[in-house]
């Protein structure tokens, strides 16, 4: 389910990007046809988001990626520690406290990863 969620904000974050992409205009119609009014430029009219909101959400892209990243490491150390603590475990009971300190160590990492995304949510 996290995955889905990472994905569809990469989703969400990555569409403005490619509907920028215009790509090359067509070319001129024959002398009979009107032309329509050029698009006002970025930046203008009521909405007022043009660069401005690009540059932001790259911004908030960049806060989100490094977030991701901070939570993936954390996994893998969480993971490294488990592996050592049940490698050095003599018996049953040691393995179930590896098990358990990772099950809390993996909790509270991804508490703090959700209070900061949900930061970055409220902040855009």
């Amino acid at each position: 389910m996290r995955r889905f969620g990472s994905l569809l904000v990469i989703l969400v974050l990555a569409t403005p990007a490619m509907a920028m992409d215009q790509g090359t205009p067509p070319a001129d119609p024959s002398p009979g046809m009107q032309q329509p009014p050029p698009p006002p430029p970025q930046g203008s009219g009521p909405g007022g988001k043009g660069i401005a909101n690009g540059q932001m959400m790259q911004r908030h892209f960049a806060k989100m990626k490094e977030l991701r990243v901070k939570e993936i490491e954390g996994h893998i150390n969480i993971l490294q520690q488990k592996l050592t603590c049940v490698q050095s475990a003599q018996n049953r009971n040691a393995i179930h406290q590896c098990v358990e300190q990772a099950k809390q160590a993996r909790s509270v990492l991804d508490q703090q990863i959700k209070s900061q995304v949900q930061g970055l949510r409220q902040n855009k």
